[in-house]
């Protein structure tokens, strides 16, 4: 008897959940597509990401105003309790911008610096996003960058654990008084495999990217592992980009950790988090390479 109160109630409690959350399609106004990994935010500290096919879940009791956000599209905010089946986001109109024809440009490729000897990665996982500060040297301040290139090691993992997707996209920032001020470009989504070093290089040569006086912020942003079906999933894999302990006169560089959906936005020193199993006087950044035009 006992068993078919508690079985009862189980049932009671998932119908009941499933009868306050809905999903939710999210569509391109203009050409009625799916918009996969727009950023879901639902409160000042809680969120999720559309999945590949542009579906994500919803309480829709709650008073929560949700916000979906993309580089590519407008903003669009409701309250949750008003949201339909489908949610349509209008793209941004793209300025056009004036064609300056000049003589060839000087290209310079600035190199990977070397791998740090202990920390040499440090593992990112979902809904975090990691962000270095990069100050050019005067010889490079207002340079194109033309390519951007990052390096990854092997997730270290149990002997249990197979092969793992782990979604990420590359995002740049304009700087304002070193903290992040606009999303300048955001790259398309990543499905790297955990269980192997790659090197991404992401090609810059069309997307008027300048690296300014006062610097750039280059974000790695993990959105999480991906099932087969393409739906994200609740494990919180990681992935681990190549750090360096070493400077340049190229660039001076800071790196930190950002909660995506912390709505705070405080950026967090790595070497803070590093601190207790690193020398303090070792600072670590991202390393990554660069190609300029000038």
């Amino acid at each position: 008897m006992m068993k078919k109160h508690i079985l009862f109630l189980f049932l009671f409690m998932f119908t009941a959940i499933q009868l306050h959350s809905q999903k939710i399609l999210v569509i391109d106004s203009l050409t009625q597509k799916p918009i996969p990994y727009i950023t879901v935010r639902y409160n000042k500290n809680d969120g999720t990401y559309t999945d590949e096919k542009g579906y994500f879940t919803v309480n829709n009791k709650s008073n929560d105003s949700v916000m979906l956000s993309h580089i590519a599209y407008n903003n669009y905010s409701i309250k949750a309790a008003l949201i339909k089946d489908t949610m349509m986001m209008s793209p941004k109109t793209k300025p056009l911008h004036e064609i300056i024809i000049t003589n060839a440009n000087s290209v310079k490729h600035i190199d990977f610096l070397k791998k740090s000897f202990n920390h040499g990665s440090f593992p990112i996982s979902s809904r975090v996003e990691l962000v270095t500060l990069i100050i050019p040297g005067t010889e490079n301040a207002n340079a194109m960058i033309t390519k951007l290139e990052l390096r990854f090691e092997k997730k270290r993992f149990e002997k249990t654990e197979k092969d793992i997707k782990t979604l990420f996209r590359i995002n740049l920032y304009t700087v304002q008084q070193e903290q992040i001020h606009d999303k300048i470009f955001t790259s398309a989504v990543y499905n790297r495999n955990s269980l192997k070093q790659e090197k991404v290089e992401l090609d810059l040569t069309d997307s008027d990217i300048q690296l300014p006086e006062n610097g750039l912020f280059i974000g790695i942003e993990v959105i999480g592992d991906v099932a087969v079906n393409g739906t994200l999933t609740a494990n919180n894999n990681s992935v681990r980009p190549l750090l360096t302990d070493k400077a340049t006169n190229d660039y001076t560089a800071k790196t930190f950790l950002r909660y995506t959906f912390d709505g705070r936005k405080k950026l967090q020193p790595l070497n803070t988090v590093l601190e207790n199993n690193v020398d303090p006087k070792t600072k670590r950044n991202l390393s990554f390479g660069l190609t300029l035009t000038k």
